[in-house]
This record gives C-alpha cells, structure tokens and sequence, in this order.
C-alpha cells in the first residue's frame, strides 16, 4: 500500500510541475532572467490546489511554507519552514508529506534534506520529495560531488522515503530518483 501512495503522490507532483508556465521558471525583469523560488512555488501551490480532488488528496489539506515557530511539539532546533506539508491541523497522526523546492543549486539544498530528514525522522511524516526546477539529476549529482565533504556533515539522513524530482527547464520531462539511489555512492 505505502508503495501505491508514494507513486500516486509522484504522479500527482509530476503532474503539477508539468503545468507550471514557462515564466515561472526564470522571472524576467528589466535587467534580465532571475531564479525566484517563491514565484516558482506560488505556482506550483496553484497548480497542486487545481489537480489535488483529481488525485484524492483531499482529506488532507496543503499548506504553503507553515510556520513552525512557537509550536511546543517541535523542538526549538527543528522549528523549520518547508515549502509545502500535506497533513492534518492539529495532529501529528496525519502528517503525509513534506517537500521542499530548489530554483537553483547551491549549500541551501543541503539544508533542505536535513529538513526532509528532520520532518520524516522526528514528526512522523511518511513521504519526502526535493524538487529542483532549472537542473537536471546530473547537475544535482556533480554538485554534491563536488562539495563531497561539505555534503558528508550535512546529509546523514539518505533515508528511502525522500523522492527527488528534477525538472530541468518547461520543456523538459521530470527525472524521479529515490535519494538512497542517487547518493549511496558519493
């Protein structure tokens, strides 16, 4: 069953990254292109709302950069940001999914996977996904290859439930890799 949930939860995250628009891939402005995640995410967020009764998420409810600070379950070191969290309000019983999302590569996604890794490993969520927008897999691999070391202290998670999706650009298809299988070997 929990296999079933994790591929419905891929498709429909797939799905919502395939209808986000080109524009929001890189935002132009009047000095060029940028990487604006928030932009970014604000779409995606529209476009998981617009597909979500399609994939029977309804029964949990989506919530967009949720504030943890102040909340006496979570210990004041964990009291983190993620992107988006698929769960029930008011209980640990129906926390779903946590994901965070990536414009650009950088240290930053270090801290993301330690959040993916403190969400599932101390507040029961069962499904983590990283979502890279503007990079493929093999820019993400080198990248972490590169910063081997800096990646050794950060990431002592590689944990089986985290999904990584990589979208390189608008025109481009999805890459789906489980964490253990991409980084077992760096």
């Amino acid at each position: 069953m929990e296999n079933l949930l994790q591929n419905n939860y891929t498709d429909f995250f797939v799905r919502a990254l395939d209808n986000v628009g080109k524009e929001y891939y890189k935002v132009k402005t009047t000095y060029g292109e940028i990487v604006r995640e928030r932009v970014f995410c604000y779409e995606l967020y529209h476009q998981m709302r617009m597909i979500q009764d399609k994939y029977e998420l309804t029964n949990i409810s989506l919530s967009a950069e949720i504030d943890k600070r102040g909340h006496n379950g979570f210990k004041r070191r964990d009291q983190k940001n993620p992107d988006f969290v698929f769960h029930q309000y008011g209980t640990f019983k129906r926390n779903e999914i946590v994901i965070e999302v990536k414009g650009s590569l950088g240290r930053g996604i270090f801290k993301d996977f330690e959040t993916l890794s403190v969400y599932c490993n101390r507040y029961q969520y069962k499904h983590a996904y990283f979502i890279l927008y503007n990079s493929n897999v093999n820019q993400l691999i080198d990248y972490i290859s590169a910063n081997k070391e800096y990646a050794k202290q950060r990431i002592k998670w590689l944990m089986s439930h985290v999904t990584i999706i990589c979208k390189k650009g608008f025109d481009s298809s999805c890459e789906v890799y489980n964490a253990i299988e991409l980084f077992t070997e760096i």
